[in-house]
């Protein structure tokens, strides 16, 4: 993707967990959990409901997606994220996972070759 090409995100679903599956007009579809934004309070708070994190929606030119409550005294929706803010959210999420998955897999690993024992011959 070029630096002056903007994400745009095809379709968005709610998941449980405050996740949420995207699929990108370009590129691989992400999950991204939002629990951690939700759990801090302020604004993103009023989506700790089930129903109301289950309203999101692709917004304006499909680089954002938003939640349509709560909204303003004009009615547009006072919660979105920007699409290239999601994607760098899921691209750290996605790298974390990895990440703590490569660890796991190392100290198996070094655990396996600490049990066994040697042969006597």
């Amino acid at each position: 993707m070029s630096a002056f090409s903007l994400r745009k995100i095809k379709a968005v679903d709610a998941k449980p967990g405050y996740r949420l599956a995207v699929l990108w007009e370009k590129g691989p579809a992400s999950i991204i959990d939002l629990s951690d934004m939700i759990s801090k309070g302020g604004v993103f708070q009023a989506l700790a409901e089930k129903q109301a994190f289950a309203s999101v929606r692709i917004g304006e030119n499909s680089r954002v997606i938003e939640w349509p409550s709560p909204a303003d005294d004009e009615g547009y929706p006072i919660i979105s994220i920007d699409a290239d803010a999601l994607f760098e959210k899921a691209s750290v999420q996605t790298t974390n996972t990895l990440a703590a998955t490569m660890k796991q897999l190392l100290q198996s690993a070094k655990g396996a070759g600490k049990s066994a024992s040697p042969s006597k011959a």
